[in-house]
């Protein structure tokens, strides 16, 4: 490559095209990318109207700050007293961050300026170009109260699973006589107690 060779110089023909190129490519990608992205906003506050996309936007962007920080105290919890892994979504961790702490998280994931090479505005900008649409408001026909576990038959077998999923990613792995056994025989056999069908661990 032109590295390799030493001519990687900033005045290298070649090397100015392919830098150049790529940011300017970069950035005319990223453009069309956010036009897609305000023209599906807009099609969407057509559809349910600017104040249900607003709240839906910022239940999203809460929800998944407070998941993140739960999910932070959880892992480390569990690593750090070397614990089988209970269910990600029934265990409480002992210590949680402060809710100043996630308050001040999400106000800055709201307003946070996005870079040149974003997809998305920041979420207030796009609240903002909604809110300036000339559409009529419309009832809420679906009541939206309450957990969205709520549309699941089954969601305690979707926790397990999803469980799974979320310590294997943060690389723990199965251990005989640590617990480990119990809860992948849970995944196996996913009951609504929450308890192994083989030994009787239980994962609450």
């Amino acid at each position: 490559g032109l590295a390799e060779r030493g001519v990687a110089t900033w005045y290298n023909p070649a090397w100015l095209f392919l830098t150049g190129f790529y940011r300017v490519f970069l950035l005319i990608s990223q453009g069309a990318s956010r036009l897609q992205e305000a023209l599906a906003d807009r099609s969407a506050a057509f559809a349910y109207v600017p104040r249900y996309f607003e709240q839906g936007l910022r239940h999203i962007i809460d929800r998944s700050i407070r998941f993140h920080a739960y999910a932070t105290a959880l892992i480390d919890e569990v690593a750090e007293a070397d614990q089988p892994p209970p269910n990600f979504y029934q265990y409480v961790p002992a210590s949680l961050p402060k809710d100043c702490e996630i308050s001040e998280a999400i106000n800055s994931a709201m307003t946070a300026q996005p870079s040149p090479y974003d997809s998305h505005l920041s979420p207030e900008e796009r609240f903002r170009l909604l809110q300036s649409l000339d559409i009529a408001e419309i009832p809420k026909s679906v009541n939206a109260d309450g957990p969205a576990w709520k549309f699941f038959e089954d969601h305690e077998e979707i926790e397990i699973w999803i469980s799974k999923g979320i310590w294997s990613a943060a690389g723990f792995s199965v251990t005989p006589g640590t617990g480990w056994e119990c809860l992948e025989c849970a995944y196996e056999n996913p009951s609504k107690s929450y308890q192994c069908k083989n030994c009787g661990y239980s994962l609450t």
